[in-house]
């Protein structure tokens, strides 16, 4: 069996509700693959590399919100999907998935400007580290630590004193 992801502009999608424009169908696109993430588990874990090539230049979309929340969703996602997988190389996959999506979720926190979707790629790099910190070592995980203080201490998201 195999399954085929693309993403389709405007011009060859038509539902009930008008679109506001490429933005929302890459939106619900992104849903959809988030809901066969879910629905498939384990067995969506050969799929994984193609949908991390789809999904990590989507991290930084600029001109829709969501799609930056929806894909910062999907990354730890895929791990959960490599976790209930038979493959050998799982703890290698975790390991390495676990550490560039928390790369490219906190490079993307760096020049993000709204506020929902640096807390919705907070709690990805929150669900990543739960589920691939084991792999890490002590020092990542402190060093991580340490420069989320210093985004707390410098952003407008702190609301209690560090």
């Amino acid at each position: 069996i195999g399954i085929v992801f693309f993403f389709q502009a405007e011009d060859g999608i038509r539902d009930a509700q008008e679109s506001r424009g490429l933005g929302d169908v890459y939106k619900r696109q992104v849903n959809m693959l988030s809901a066969f993430i879910d629905e498939l588990a384990g067995d969506y874990s050969d799929y994984i590399g193609a949908t991390v090539d789809l999904l990590i230049p989507m991290v930084n979309f600029s001109t829709n919100n969501n799609i930056r929340k929806c894909v910062a969703r999907c990354l730890p996602k895929l791990l959960r999907c490599i976790q209930a997988s038979n493959k050998d190389e799982k703890d290698s996959m975790l390991i390495n998935l676990g550490r560039a999506f928390i790369a490219i979720l906190w490079s993307a926190i760096q020049t993000e400007f709204e506020t929902e979707v640096i807390i919705s790629q907070l709690e990805a790099i929150k669900n990543n580290l739960e589920i691939a910190g084991r792999y890490m070592s002590l020092e990542e995980v402190q060093a991580f630590g340490n420069s989320l203080i210093i985004l707390l201490k410098e952003s407008k998201l702190s609301l209690i004193h560090i």
